[in-house]
């Protein structure tokens, strides 16, 4: 089950924002995350800064839907309650190339920010060793509201994460 999805709105700074998400990480004891390669270097740097460690997805974003599929249709993931997140996921297309290639990806104008998140998190929690994972979702370069989507109140106020003996880790995905 997804725990948390975080969203931040533009414009922003780019190191506040990493502080903010790494303040949600430290709260759920995650220690590395795992990302595209958007920016390139920029991420890696910025979330050292923070005190974690980056690592670039081998996957593109079409390969992380693709691989997420079976997870959805087999039941083993579940989704938060975020109207945004799941209409991403009902708003992806999936492509095959004449060559027979399936590629998946959002539509024209659409936005893949959280559900890409989502999905790489899921992709990340399955691949764990062991029984215990715990799968987080962080999207630091999205366009909307700037205290995010969680699933619970995060923040200030105390609230520390759902600690669910049965679900644990200590990997995020940053997509």
């Amino acid at each position: 089950m997804l725990d948390c999805v975080v969203e931040i709105r533009a414009p922003f700074n780019p190191d506040s924002a990493v502080a903010e998400i790494a303040g949600v990480l430290k709260s759920y004891r995650i220690t590395r995350v795992v990302a595209d390669r958007y920016a390139a270097q920029w991420p890696v740097a910025a979330f050292a800064r923070n005190g974690f460690k980056l690592a670039h997805s081998d996957r593109d974003r079409s390969e992380i839907y693709l691989d997420a599929l079976p997870l959805f249709t087999t039941g083993r993931v579940r989704l938060i309650e975020n109207r945004k997140l799941v209409t991403q996921f009902a708003a992806l297309e999936r492509r095959t190339s004449p060559i027979g290639k399936d590629r998946v990806d959002h539509g024209r104008n659409g936005a893949d920010d959280l559900c890409n998140s989502a999905a790489g998190a899921f992709i990340a929690a399955v691949e764990r060793t062991g029984p215990r994972v715990h799968a987080i979702g962080v999207e630091t370069y999205g366009s909307h509201p700037t205290h995010g989507y969680r699933s619970s109140p995060i923040g200030h106020d105390g609230w520390r994460p759902n600690r669910n003996p049965l679900i644990e880790t200590n990997d995020a995905s940053l997509w």
